[in-house]
């Protein structure tokens, strides 16, 4: 190895960190100080990277972002030459159930769910089911994002704020307009972080009676559920969600939509 293994992370970090969303930046920078941390000197051998593994496996982190972080870093630095070999060869990921597709709410979900948000959390909920946005790009939503234009009102979303980096122009429609209300500075949705919103969604979500597997990210789902009940063509709903794939978008979001408007194409289409 050419340098010390906290210089080589950190150049590491500073040549990617501009390809990564600010809430996935902030996350591999709090994974690269305990590296940091943990390997002061000289980069770890395949022992010392199975004795932190199985630590942070117990402390119950997030191994598998942690493990993707420190595998890529391990890869470019090889590759450049500035590790003599990749320590992450040994990291394994942790073997966990099938990862379950996001389910979307029915109305009645919907009003039972809302029935029991406190006013700030509620008109989150209300815009998300109206636009399909992500919690990260509403976490970070600004008036300045808000524009209300002659033909009609609109968001402007910089690349730094979509998890697919690159600007968007989304149609805003009147219903999800009027929930945002009067113009203000700043962030839209202020005082929203992404683990507390997560646990006060969850805990919500347990307080109106729900299904478990009901989370933020189904109002995406549901989004793009409803708008496809409704016959709006496929690459529409893949601009307004700003989704970048039809395979994605029908196979993971709206598989069941899917099917039944093909079955009713098709039925209508023989008869």
């Amino acid at each position: 190895m050419s340098d010390a293994f906290p210089a080589v992370v950190r150049t590491w970090l500073a040549a990617q960190c501009k390809r990564w969303s600010p809430q996935y930046q902030l996350d591999v920078a709090f994974f690269v100080r305990q590296w940091c941390r943990e390997w002061p000197e000289a980069a770890p051998t395949i022992e010392e990277v199975e004795r932190y593994v199985a630590g942070r496996r117990r402390s119950g982190s997030r191994l598998n972002t942690e493990r993707a972080c420190f595998v890529a870093m391990c890869r470019w630095a090889a590759t450049r030459r500035l590790l003599i070999s990749d320590p992450s060869a040994i990291w394994e990921p942790v073997r966990r159930n099938p990862k379950k597709e996001p389910t979307s709410f029915s109305p009645e979900e919907e009003r039972a769910l809302l029935s029991v948000a406190p006013e700030p959390i509620a008109r989150l909920i209300r815009f998300a089911l109206l636009t399909g946005l992500r919690a990260g790009t509403l976490r970070a939503l600004t008036w300045a994002m808000v524009e209300d234009r002659e033909d009609g009102p609109a968001l402007v979303l910089p690349a730094a704020v979509m998890k697919a980096r690159r600007d968007e122009v989304l149609p805003l429609a009147a219903a999800a307009r009027a929930v945002l209300g009067s113009r203000d500075a700043g962030r839209v949705f202020p005082r929203v972080h992404s683990y507390e919103l997560s646990r006060t969604f969850s805990r919500l979500v347990k307080e109106a009676g729900l299904r478990p597997e009901l989370t933020f990210h189904s109002l995406r789902k549901t989004f793009a559920t409803r708008l496809l009940d409704r016959n709006v063509p496929v690459h529409t709903v893949m601009h307004l969600g700003c989704w970048r794939s039809a395979e994605v978008l029908l196979r993971h979001y709206a598989a069941r939509s899917a099917l039944s408007s093909s079955r009713a194409l098709l039925a209508d289409a023989l008869a």
